[in-house]
């Protein structure tokens, strides 16, 4: 199961450049753009992914796990548990090249929205 990932640390790689940006423009501005970046920033726990594997587990319909195949956050190799977690999933998660935790931020034309547009368009 996934839970058993959470024991394993995970590194951080470099910071996009445009994270940085958003980053340097709420700290600048402060008021909501600096709340709403902090919100944001606060989110990423790789908890929040640990505490959603017991309904996935429960899913009964199709799925697709699309992960960034350079997520130094969440490595692929939880891509791999979670499809494997997910009944209606396929044991192979697609994973998006040159893609980090970010990935739309840093690489939007990854195939990401093709790959989510091509599985709802065939159930």
């Amino acid at each position: 199961m996934l839970g058993n990932l959470a024991a394993n640390p995970t590194l951080r790689g470099p910071i996009p450049r445009a994270a940085l940006a958003d980053w340097e423009f709420a700290l600048d501005h402060g008021g909501e753009a600096l709340e709403a970046w902090i919100r944001y920033v606060t989110a990423q726990s790789p908890q929040w992914t640990l505490d959603a594997v017991p309904a996935l587990q429960a899913w009964r319909k199709p799925a697709r796990v699309i992960w960034a195949a350079h997520d130094r956050f969440l490595p692929p190799s939880w891509a791999v548990q979670l499809a494997r977690d997910i009944p209606g999933a396929d044991d192979h998660p697609v994973l998006l090249p040159f893609a980090g935790h970010f990935w739309q931020m840093e690489v939007p034309r990854s195939g990401g929205a093709e790959t989510i547009a091509t599985f709802f368009s065939g159930l």
